[in-house]
């Protein structure tokens, strides 16, 4: 009697993952997913607001950053060379500065650049310090792993500066031209779509443990109401 209850037990329990897998698979929660974020950027001393470009009767310096590095284009508007002093400039992040390191096929600390008359020169920079190790860090925080603590902190960043203070030499006198380069925007770079795949994909991950289990169950039960049915009763 007790073999057959335990049989009809795991029968139950077998239609019950059946009809609902959901209470016993494990629920997936959006909140678990690790989040980025992407910034968007204005340059603070231009002509132009909401603008990357920068002009003056010298140069014109255009932007673009992504998360870990700076691409600046500088224009020479001049009828004589332009010279970059690039080994003695500094990025500053939040007003924490560090010598530029180039990228181009290696990393390397860059020295003076000439841009010819009516010339331009395309550089990719980053702060040198992420370059020791030849990998590149990001300029700012910006995956928050699920941490609402760490999610607040970036929000934070809100306003947060890159700043590159580059010497150079115009019409014979050396001077600083320093960018600035504000957080304007911080949007969430996952979309709805990314995490409705995202969850799936948890989900298929669950069910590959959820499957046996049912497998098991039903085998087990299946055994053991057989052989309770074939158990003589006693005289």
């Amino acid at each position: 009697m007790i073999i057959k209850n335990i049989a009809m037990l795991l029968v139950v329990v077998l239609i019950l993952e059946i009809l609902l897998p959901g209470c016993s698979a494990p629920s997936r929660s959006l909140k678990e997913k690790q989040r980025w974020y992407a910034f968007e950027y204005e340059l603070m001393n231009t002509r132009e607001r909401n603008s990357l470009v920068f002009v003056n009767e010298y140069l014109k310096a255009s932007f673009s950053v992504d998360d870990t590095t700076i691409t600046v284009l500088i224009s020479n508007m001049m009828n004589q060379s332009l010279y970059l002093h690039y080994q003695r400039a500094m990025i500053g992040i939040n007003n924490k500065y560090y010598p530029v390191g180039f990228i181009e096929n290696e990393f390397f600390v860059p020295t003076s650049l000439t841009i010819p008359k009516n010339g331009s020169a395309d550089t990719r920079i980053a702060p040198f310090r992420t370059l020791q190790n030849k990998k590149l860090q990001s300029l700012f925080k910006t995956a928050d792993n699920a941490d609402p603590i760490t999610r607040k902190e970036i929000l934070k960043q809100y306003g947060g500066s890159l700043t590159l203070i580059l010497p150079m030499t115009i019409n014979g006198k050396e001077v600083e031209q320093t960018f600035v380069l504000k957080i304007k925007k911080i949007r969430s770079s996952i979309t709805q779509e990314n995490l409705t795949r995202i969850g799936k994909k948890k989900d298929h991950e669950s069910n590959k443990t959820f499957l046996p289990m049912v497998i098991v169950a039903a085998v087990t039960g299946s055994v053991l109401f057989l052989f309770s049915n074939n158990q003589k009763p006693p005289k």
